[in-house]
């Protein structure tokens, strides 16, 4: 074992001990201390075994940004543990275990699966599905009134934007500034009654839900526009504005994003959603270890490669 591996080794085993020795709230508040200190997401920013007297020192000489966080902390915690919902399979059931993680943001778990949604303020959307081993990288913004569904093993990159509302102005008005009832006007207390009695928007079209399907891998600084529907298998490469309804197992990119490709043709995409392999039980995939090592860029039957 070489020098760095040993280095590696004792880095993960200081901060395996040292993690377990925090409870979630404690881990959230060192990760935004580190972030706002160091401008880096990484738990390696600090060196792990001076970790603990940052963490103390900073609160103690900041109580205000303790406060601060805690109560964004509790935001947070109580709408996911009201708001949010994990797929096992083809069930979604409320997430039984909501934590905070230094380096993976928030985990959710059911049973023996888990989920991770990375970091984000108190999301503004109806609520969040994901599936099981699922991920979304480092910083990421729910905005909306509509839902946001993400399915299983799906990779999302860091600094996503998904959309759950028609955010559309109307351009055929007087105006483009919503005039009727407003929670900024209201907010502001600056004024007591709102422009107008009704609003000249109709409530309804704001809701338009997001929609990831399964085995999606959407790159880094992507937004996902409100009532998109992202289907199985796609990939969407980085920096893409994704406004329309993608097919499964195409490659999308570009603002706003195109198909470039199907990643296979037609009658292997066909098997896969067949198959719909997500489903599976994780014994059954690790058990099909040829299918999911083999490419499938030739013109393969998937029959022969389960067994």
């Amino acid at each position: 074992m070489n020098k760095y591996d040993q280095l590696n080794l004792h880095t993960e085993y200081w901060y395996i001990k040292y993690m377990l020795s925090l409870d979630s709230k404690k881990i959230f508040l060192l990760d935004n201390l580190i972030r706002r200190e160091f401008l880096k997401d990484s738990i390696y920013s600090l060196d792990i075994e001076s970790l603990e007297d940052f963490y103390y020192q900073s609160c103690n000489s900041n109580k205000d940004f303790y406060d601060l966080y805690s109560k964004v902390y509790d935001q947070i915690l109580n709408y996911l543990q009201k708001n949010s919902y994990l797929k096992c399979s083809s069930k979604f059931n409320l997430a039984s275990s909501v934590s905070y993680h230094l380096k993976f943001g928030w985990v959710l778990s059911h049973g023996n699966s888990k989920a991770f949604l990375g970091k984000f303020n108190v999301p503004s959307c109806d609520s969040i599905k994901i599936g099981r081993y699922s991920y979304l990288s480092s910083q990421v913004v729910f905005s909306g009134r509509g839902e946001v569904e993400i399915g299983q093993f799906s990779s999302i990159g860091d600094n996503i934007h998904f959309v759950s509302s028609n955010i559309n102005h109307a351009s055929d008005l007087c105006s483009t500034y919503e005039l009727g009832p407003s929670p900024r006007v209201a907010y502001t207390e600056m004024i007591f009654e709102d422009f107008l009695s009704k609003s000249s928007v109709d409530s309804s079209l704001l809701v338009a839900n997001c929609k990831v399907g399964n085995d999606v891998w959407i790159g880094k600084n992507v937004t996902v526009m409100n009532g998109v529907e992202i289907g199985n298998g796609c990939i969407i490469g980085m920096n893409s504005v994704v406004t329309k309804k993608c097919e499964p197992y195409g490659l999308y990119a570009g603002t706003p994003a195109k198909l470039i490709r199907f990643r296979f043709n037609e009658k292997t995409i066909n098997q896969l959603l067949e198959i719909k392999w997500w489903d599976w039980d994780i014994r059954k995939i690790k058990k099909e270890n040829k299918m999911f090592s083999t490419s499938l860029s030739s013109d393969l039957d998937l029959g022969e490669l389960i067994s």
